[in-house]
């Protein structure tokens, strides 16, 4: 008790029963039970840790490099993390040199007796150690740098302790000097002058960072945001979720799909969120593979099984440890192999992120002539297996103007995609049209990668510079409208195709598009927080 913080019986008894209270409203109120605690286990000290943890958030906080990319891991900020990880070390060796400074002042008693005289209203007493507080701040950081996703809670859970070091390493340090200096055990005061220079830097700081945090606030969460003309609410930015299928499961509701759909596993939560659950049962017409809560409702072997279709199964797997590239042949190959796959299970619908698109998943399975798109926008791709009869009458649907879309322009998109898929010629008249329409509603990069396509007409042509010239005119208004990233990528495209062009402006549109591009890469660096 004299060298450790400690709990009363009272404060015991009342820690136990909290436990337990706590413990059984984990039992009883989560659907997985105790995954709460065990998932945590399964993916660090497991057989299959390492397994687990090859999703971003997963990693180590130091693993600056994602490995199988040539980009930094995009999860966590692991260089001020590294920071207060030095800062935490550091405060705490400082704090146990100062802390057995008292075992020299006791080496003499006297000397300590002496000067608790009955008038030392204001001797210094050692603080005990609070090893739980203590146990608990390593605990977070050591979770911290072993997946980055605890990054946030060993802060929260860090830096008061730190403090709490660096104070009383402080006034440890100051009593032992005052000690040898006065024979008396007290700190030293900080004079009123420095008190008050102390007081006035500290408020200036808490002032400065506080504008400088406000503003960057403001412009990430607040300003009109470049990335997303729609989905740009507050949420939306601070969760990433203008990325989520929002528009597809709208598609996937209103065309009442249903069976099993082999969707990209981080997103599965927000496919069966936007799904409409049977009122008795609760479960979702379109049901998932997989999806993020692998680790609680999952075993290792089906999230395994999942991850060697996505990569492309034997074949890949074989190409990949002969150091080779995969041809076109071998993506055929795969084709077949994930047809078997997804067939013996029953899988008649797949959904992807546009993101995954070169993946070797999404790049085979566009090679069969099974599997075609069913719904596409800027965020999401859905294929379907025209051979099931689903796949065959959405299809149908599709072409016959019949299935619902959540806007004109998915809508124009699709058509678009499912006319040149199924090679349907008595309908590429309408292409250009599509195309055109789709470009004129949401000036995005897909729609302006399908009006390229038809390079042939002369019309293309005159949009794209239709386009640019407007652009360029325009430029300040649109920089103050949110979507103005997604204009400036198109805007890329548009000045890349004309680049390529045979012109005399050859060289004005290949400096235009390495002029944007800077642009973009600065607006996306400035919106990241």
């Amino acid at each position: 008790k004299e060298v450790f913080v400690s709990l009363s019986p009272k404060g015991l008894y009342h820690t136990i029963a909290a436990s337990a209270v706590a413990l059984l409203a984990m039992i009883i109120f989560n659907p997985f039970h105790l995954t709460n605690l065990t998932h945590t286990f399964e993916i660090s000290v497991s057989k299959h840790a390492e397994s687990w943890r090859q999703v971003n958030e997963w990693k180590p906080a130091f693993d600056f490099m994602d490995p199988t990319t040539t980009t930094p891991n995009p999860v966590g900020e692991e260089e001020w993390f590294g920071v207060m990880c030095v800062l935490t070390l550091a405060s705490f060796i400082i704090w146990l040199v100062a802390y057995f400074l008292k075992s020299r002042l006791n080496s003499g008693k006297k000397g300590l007796k002496a000067s608790a005289t009955p008038e030392s209203d204001d001797i210094y007493s050692w603080p005990k150690i609070n090893l739980a507080l203590i146990v608990i701040s390593f605990l977070t950081i050591y979770m911290a740098i072993r997946s980055r996703r605890f990054i946030a809670i060993a802060g929260s859970a860090a830096c008061p302790i730190l403090a709490v070091l660096i104070v009383q390493a402080w006034e440890m340090i100051s009593a032992k000097i005052r000690f040898s200096q006065t024979g008396r055990l007290t700190t030293w005061s900080i004079p009123a002058i420095g008190r008050y220079i102390v007081y006035g830097t500290v408020t200036l700081a808490v002032f400065g960072f506080s504008v400088f945090w406000g503003l960057k606030y403001k412009r990430v969460y607040l300003n009109p945001w470049p990335p997303d003309p729609t989905y740009n609410s507050v949420f939306m930015r601070m969760t990433a979720s203008h990325l989520k299928p929002i528009e597809v499961c709208q598609f996937i509701k209103m065309n009442k799909l249903s069976g099993r759909v082999f969707n990209y596993w981080t997103e599965g939560g927000a496919v069966a969120l936007g799904q409409e659950p049977d009122p008795e049962t609760g479960e979702i017409p379109l049901k998932l593979f997989m999806d993020g809560r692998a680790q609680a409702a999952y075993n290792h072997d089906k999230f395994r099984h999942w991850q060697t279709i996505f990569f492309g199964g034997p074949v890949a797997q074989q190409v990949k440890l002969q150091g080779k590239k995969l041809t076109q042949a071998n993506f055929r190959e795969i084709a077949q192999w994930l047809e078997e796959e997804l067939e013996k299970r029953d899988v008649w619908v797949v959904l992807m992120p546009v993101s995954q698109e070169n993946e070797t998943f999404m790049k085979a399975l566009k090679t069969s002539e099974s599997w075609k798109t069913a719904y596409l926008d800027d965020i999401q791709h859905m294929l379907v297996n025209i051979k099931t009869s689903q796949g065959e009458m959405l299809i149908t649907q599709i072409l016959q103007g019949q299935a619902i879309f959540p806007s004109d322009y998915s809508k124009d998109l699709t058509t678009f995609s499912v006319i040149t898929e199924n090679t349907v010629t008595d309908r590429y008249s309408d292409l250009y049209r599509l195309a055109k329409e789709a470009f004129d509603l949401e000036p995005s990069q897909t729609a302006a990668v399908m009006l390229i396509q038809l390079r042939g007409s002369p019309a293309v042509h005159n949009d794209i510079v239709h386009y640019l010239n407007d652009f360029a005119e325009k430029k300040d208004t649109y920089k103050n409208e949110a979507g103005y990233l997604q204009r400036l990528g198109t805007s890329i495209v548009c000045a890349r195709f004309l680049a390529n062009q045979k012109s005399e402006e050859q060289q004005k549109y290949t400096t235009l598009a390495q002029q944007f591009k800077q642009e973009s890469k600065a607006i996306e660096r400035r919106q990241v927080w």
